[in-house]
Order: C-alpha cells, then sequence, then structure tokens
C-alpha cells in the first residue's frame, strides 16, 4: 500500500475515534471550526522524535484544542468544584467578557477561553512573518542611509532625542560591544533584542526625509500602493503590532 495512502488511512481512523470520542462526550467545541493544516514539505517529522519518520502531527494542535474542550465539558473528569477553582485561580477580571457570553456559565467561559487562545496560536506563524519582514525592512533602510554602523551614527542618534528608543537602543548597544565588534553582528542582535515597537516607530514622520522620501513602492516594497503616505504604512503595521501584543497576551481576539 503505497505510503500516503496509509497516512490517510491513519489520519481516517484516529478521525473516526476522535468523533466517537466527542459523541459520547457530548463535546462540540464552541465557536467556529478550527481547520486541520497540511504542514508544508514532503515528509512530516513527529515533534518528539530525534530523527524524521512518517508520523502524524498535522492536526495536533487541533486535537489539543479539542481535547481540552473535551475535558472541560465531562463532568466526571471536571468536576463543577474544580471548574469554579479553575476559574477564579485565571481570574474572573481574564474571564469576565466571555462570562458575559456565556451567561455566567463558569464551564462555558472557559471553552470560550480556550477557543480563544487556540485561534491566538493560529495566527502566531503570519505575525512573526510579518514581524520579520517588517524589521528586516526597517534595517535595510538604516544601513542605506546612515552605514553598516547605524546605531553610532549622529544623524541617527539625534533623531531618537532623549526618547525610550534612544535609551532602549544604547543599552542593547552597549550590552553587545562586551562580546562581539562587527557591526553586522551587532545589528543581528538588536534585530532579536530590540522591541517590535522599536522597529515600527522607524516607519513614522521623523524618518520620513532620512528614510522614506521616496515613493515607498519604490523600497523594495511591491505591494504597497503608489501615494501611500509613510503615516499610512506605519498607522497598518502599527494595528500589526497592536493585534501581535494581544495574541502573545492570548486576550480576546
Amino acid at each position: 500500500m503505497p505510503r500516503e495512502l496509509r497516512r490517510r488511512r491513519r489520519q481516517t481512523v484516529s478521525d473516526l475515534e476522535e468523533h466517537q470520542l466527542q459523541k459520547q462526550l457530548g463535546a462540540e467545541p464552541v465557536g467556529p471550526p478550527l481547520a486541520r493544516l497540511e504542514p508544508v514539505g514532503p515528509s512530516p517529522s513527529s515533534v518528539s522524535a530525534r530523527a524524521p519518520h512518517e508520523a502524524s502531527f498535522t492536526s495536533s494542535a487541533y486535537l489539543t484544542y479539542t481535547g481540552l474542550d473535551a475535558r472541560l465539558q465531562d463532568k466526571m473528569s471536571l468536576s463543577d468544584v474544580t471548574v469554579t477553582s479553575l476559574y477564579r485561580r485565571i481570574s474572573p477580571l481574564r474571564l469576565s467578557r466571555y462570562m458575559d457570553i456565556a451567561a455566567a456559565d463558569y464551564r462555558l467561559s472557559l471553552r470560550l477561553h480556550a477557543w480563544n487562545a487556540a485561534v491566538s496560536g493560529s495566527l502566531l506563524p503570519v505575525l512573526h512573518m510579518t514581524e520579520v519582514i517588517v524589521r528586516n525592512v526597517a534595517i535595510g533602510r538604516l544601513i542605506a542611509n546612515f552605514g553598516p554602523d547605524w546605531f553610532d551614527k549622529p544623524g541617527f542618534l539625534t533623531k531618537l532625542g532623549k526618547s525610550q528608543m534612544a535609551t532602549d537602543l544604547a543599552d542593547q548597544v552597549a550590552a553587545r560591544r562586551t562580546k562581539v565588534r562587527q557591526n553586522d553582528k551587532i545589528t543581528s542582535y538588536l534585530a532579536r533584542d530590540l522591541t517590535f515597537g522599536f522597529w515600527v516607530n522607524i516607519f513614522t514622520h521623523k524618518f520620513r526625509q532620512d528614510l522614506w522620501s521616496r515613493d515607498l513602492h519604490t523600497y523594495g516594497l511591491p505591494d504597497v500602493p503608489k501615494g501611500m503616505t509613510i503615516e499610512q504604512l506605519h498607522a497598518g503595521i502599527d494595528t500589526v503590532r497592536e493585534l501581535r501584543n494581544q495574541v502573545a497576551r492570548a486576550g480576546p481576539q
């Protein structure tokens, strides 16, 4: 039997077993269904194995959520007393929005909280890639205008003034200079260690004359509409930052 057919057969059996479990527990997940995503690449690897081999982890996030949701509904597994304790430990304030939706049902509010966490987790890959791209574009413009030692150039530091950005940059540069001297390596550390907010603020009117004086689509940003201002671009990027922070805190989406 071909490998792909065997894999799909095992997945089908797993789906049937899960369906039976859900049916026995009366566990219908709350919220819109979370899609099962097939990973990219020819042969998925087990996240728990040392060497790649044919394994099934394609629905692990989905099963983690549905498994938790099923357990939250199972009063034999989690009594009302335990659910109330969980509610208090997570905190009534954090769960207040879910309690409003759930009509003050502790168990349902916890299920909604779990569903929101699953949705937040599904957003992380695209947010991660977006953050990396924003950082790299900002660094590229700083190097192009101020040189590889952009973090030392008076022209750039003057723009920062006595802001929190200036303090954060100085602290990180000083910390890295104790270990490395090469400008490119210092920049790599800064890309990792400075907050996303630092890089978002590079896309502001303050730096328009130095970094963004031409049409934005000419800076390696082909999807940016012609005529878009740096203020408009910053507003869009800052929305991503706010969503990223909300997701990181697993706040209501």
